[in-house]
C-alpha cells in the first residue's frame, strides 16, 4: 500500500511512470486552481461587488493569479525532477 512515508515505492517505479504521475498531478493541480478561482469569483466577487467593471477586473486578476501560481508550481516541480534525474548514476 502506498503512503506518504513509503518513498521506496516511488523509487521502484520506472522513469516513465514517475513522469506520468507528475503530469497527472500537474493537470489535477491546474483543475483545482481553476475551480478555486471560479468559486472565488462566483461566491465573493459576483455577490458582493456591484460595479461591473470592478468585477471584471477582479475576476481577471484572480484568474491570472491562479495561472501564475500554477505556472510557478509546475516550473518548480519540473526543475526538481529534472535536477533529480540529471544526477550521475553510480552504476556506470
Amino acid at each position: 500500500m502506498f503512503t506518504i512515508d513509503n518513498i521506496d515505492y516511488l523509487e521502484s517505479l520506472g522513469g516513465l511512470m514517475k513522469g506520468l504521475l507528475v503530469l497527472v498531478g500537474l493537470i489535477v493541480l491546474f483543475w483545482i486552481f481553476t475551480l478555486t478561482s471560479l468559486v472565488i469569483v462566483e461566491v465573493f466577487i459576483m455577490n458582493y461587488i456591484t460595479i461591473s467593471a470592478l468585477r471584471t477586473i477582479l475576476g481577471l486578476l484572480i484568474y491570472a493569479l491562479s495561472v501564475a501560481v500554477w505556472y510557478l508550481v509546475s516550473v518548480f516541480v519540473a526543475r526538481h525532477y529534472l535536477k533529480k534525474s540529471s544526477t550521475p548514476h553510480s552504476n556506470n
